[in-house]
């Protein structure tokens, strides 16, 4: 039967101790303050009394020693999970104190909070309706909120999408600037196009670039987007004739590649085109 191994403190060595200690110090708990820090403390606790035994030549096992501290360890884990899946869901930034913000609330058509409905800002009512110069883009938290800080006041627009439902006939803009210095909130809601169809005589359509490369989308003689390779783009059109375009950016060797189509729509009717 073999004895069990034994740490003294010439096997286990200071620099062991000394590195723990310090790697755990340099995180900030609030000065070891709360769950964090006395978790912490506790490791460093076991430390203290590891070498306690050490100087008084005890034997410690061990195995009970890495075991112990692998429960600790789980211990601290289990806590940070924890404490982070408690704070998150909500509102994907919080407001610093004195900013310029602005909240988005995304709701869906039964009036619930969408999530995971990705919300993108803009400047003025060109670059929304070409969907062109992004501020920036978010997705909705649990809470169906985003938060956009550090702007100027001004007016501002925002397009949301949530899968196959947008906000194309709720609130894209806000009534007027935003105030400097607050938190200006704004409710906005998402509903499937097939919803509204009949009421305001509409249609949809989907527009694949499945291509590498970039094209200029015109829809009836008018620039829509630049469209990356392989991506695509929906649009909730009136009902009745209309005509698009693609022509290519970059990629082609002599000349760019053009492609166009025309397409009768029908109320409350899905469709798609591809190119090239």
């Amino acid at each position: 039967m073999k004895t069990p191994q034994t740490l003294g403190l010439g096997r286990f060595g200071w620099g062991g101790i000394v590195l723990v200690c310090s790697f755990d110090q340099t995180i900030d708990f609030a000065n070891e303050s709360g769950i964090f820090g006395n978790w912490i403390c506790g490791y460093h606790v076991l430390d203290l009394w590891v070498i306690q035994l050490a100087m008084k030549n005890e034997p410690i096992s061990a195995f009970a020693y890495i075991s112990f501290r692998l429960v600790v360890v789980a211990l601290v884990f289990s806590l940070i999970v924890s404490a982070c899946s408690k704070s998150g869901g909500g509102s994907n930034n919080p407001v610093p104190a004195g900013a310029t913000s602005l909240v988005v609330s995304v709701i869906d058509s039964t009036g619930r909070a969408s999530a995971n409905a990705i919300v993108t800002l803009y400047r003025s009512d060109k670059d929304i309706s070409q969907e062109t110069n992004p501020i920036a883009s978010k997705t909705t938290g649990t809470d169906g909120k985003v938060t956009f800080n550090s702007l100027n006041p001004i007016e501002y627009f925002f397009r949301a999408n949530n899968g196959p439902e947008n906000n194309y006939r709720s609130t894209i803009k806000t009534p007027s600037a935003i105030i400097k210095g607050q938190a200006n909130t704004i409710s906005t809601t998402v509903r499937h196009p097939r919803t509204d169809c009949n009421l305001y005589q509409s249609s949809w359509i989907t527009i694949y670039n499945i291509s590498p490369d970039p094209y200029d989308l015109e829809i009836d003689g008018t620039f829509r987007r630049r469209m990356s390779g392989n991506t695509n783009i929906s649009y909730i059109l009136s009902a009745g004739n209309h005509t698009f375009r693609a022509t290519q950016v970059s990629g082609f060797v002599i000349s760019p590649t053009v492609r166009s189509a025309s397409e009768n729509m029908v109320v409350c009717r899905t469709y798609t085109w591809q190119f090239p």
